[in-house]
């Protein structure tokens, strides 16, 4: 960038010159903060933490699968994202659990992504469950009518205790209602 912008300075005016590197400079952010974007799997077991793993390809029937992302929930990465979540494909009564603990802010592209995902789902009789959801995040869901999409029962606010949203997803989905059978 430093180098682009010395170059543009010998060619055109400084003011275009300084305007042309900061462009350059966030264009350059925008896209290394895209590539930085990982989709995990989490699996559960009997005793202990969740083991962390790639996502399967393609979900698989009346099981939950519970994915975590990594990095930026913003626009650049969005696509990105929308590309490593496993496919709906012909799987029916799925349920797929995203943790978004510690995000406190979405931008409009992933909601995007999680409505195009969570209409996927739902027209295989599968659902989209959020946990770890940040009280803001809640508010922006609402504020953007996806809350009355994904169901207000599947959204779980983050509490202090680490996994406590988590457990009670999974607790709803195993134990309580009886979806995946």
């Amino acid at each position: 960038v430093m180098l682009a912008t010395f170059l543009a300075t010998l060619t055109v005016p400084l003011q275009f010159a300084v305007l042309f590197g900061v462009v350059l400079s966030i264009l350059l952010n925008t896209i290394r903060q895209s590539n930085k974007v990982v989709v995990t799997q989490w699996v559960l077991q009997a005793q202990g933490f969740p083991v962390e793993q790639p996502p399967p390809e393609r979900l698989p029937s009346h099981q939950l699968t519970l994915l975590h992302v990594y990095g930026s929930l913003f626009f650049a990465a969005a696509k990105n994202i929308e590309e490593m979540l496993p496919e709906v494909g012909d799987s029916i009564r799925a349920v797929v659990a995203i943790n978004l603990r510690g995000i406190s802010e979405i931008g409009s592209t992933y909601m995007t992504v999680l409505q195009r995902y969570a209409q996927a789902l739902q027209a295989r009789q599968g659902k989209l469950m959020l946990v770890g959801v940040d009280p803001l995040v809640r508010d922006q869901l609402a504020k953007t009518g996806m809350l009355k999409l994904i169901g207000d029962e599947n959204v779980f606010v983050a509490t202090p205790q680490i996994g406590e949203a988590l457990n009670r997803a999974v607790l709803r989905i195993t134990k309580g209602e009886r979806f995946l059978t």
